[in-house]
Parts: C-alpha cells; structure tokens; sequence
C-alpha cells in the first residue's frame, strides 16, 4: 500500500489550492477540483477496511492512511523527527510509541514515513488530521 501511495504522490503537479478532506469510501476520488495542482482527478486504491484522507496547497500535497484493527500496543520503532526549516533537517531515533501507525506521503518530502500520533484510527479524519499536519506551509 505505501508503495502505491508514493508512486501517486510522486506523479503529482504543484499548483494552487488547499482543501483537506477525507476519503468518501467507495470512490477514493481527489478530484483536479478539490487540488488545482492536479491535472486530472486520481483515484487512491485503499485495501479493504483502510481510511485516508489528503491534504494540499500550492506548494504540495499528503496522502495519510491507517487501518482501525491495526496494532496499537506499546512499542519501540525508529521515529523520524522533522524540524520546520525550508529544507527540513530530519533525525531518527528509537522511541516508544503507542496506537495507530498513520503512513503518509508527500510531494515535498517524496517518501512514505509513518507517523504516530497516539491515538487509535477510528475515522478517516484521523489520518486526514495527520496530512493536514504534515502538508508543507506555503510560506516558509
């Protein structure tokens, strides 16, 4: 699934727009309306049970996911920690995490890293709520 999502993500166009919205289900539609920086509407192919949402401005676009029944017990996982500089100065370091594993992409960063925000994916706002954090300022 995370290969799919950077392999859309990548393909995209930077333009002017910003809406954040979840995925409706069924169709998985961001439509060239709902993000000028697209050309055309692209359909995201969720696996079975899985919620996303997106995000985007004139400067990029985030693509989160996560799965309701996914692990969320205490663990330790190598976390990525980003500052808000233009460009990023990024560090890894093991911590402890707990709840839902939210991947997500971005045109900015060009890869898929997960997030773990603490909480459990329940709705697709919750991984619409981390593309939203990590959609990129249009302003630095």
């Amino acid at each position: 699934m995370m290969k799919k999502i950077f392999v859309i993500v990548a393909g995209l166009l930077v333009s002017n727009a910003v809406l954040a919205d979840d995925f409706p289900g069924s169709t998985n539609v961001i439509e060239d309306t709902d993000c000028e920086m697209l050309a055309e509407n692209v359909t995201i192919n969720l696996s079975k049970d899985v919620l996303g949402g997106f995000d985007c401005n004139s400067r990029s676009i985030v693509i989160a996911a996560c799965h309701p029944t996914g692990r969320k017990s205490t663990r330790t996982l190598p976390v990525e920690t980003c500052t808000d500089a233009d460009p990023p100065v990024c560090t890894t370091e093991n911590e402890p995490v707990t709840g839902s594993a939210v991947p997500y992409a971005s045109t900015e960063r060009g890869t898929v890293t997960s997030e773990y925000p603490g909480g459990d994916c329940t709705t697709a706002a919750f991984a619409t709520a981390i593309a939203t954090d990590k959609l990129t300022p249009t302003t630095p």
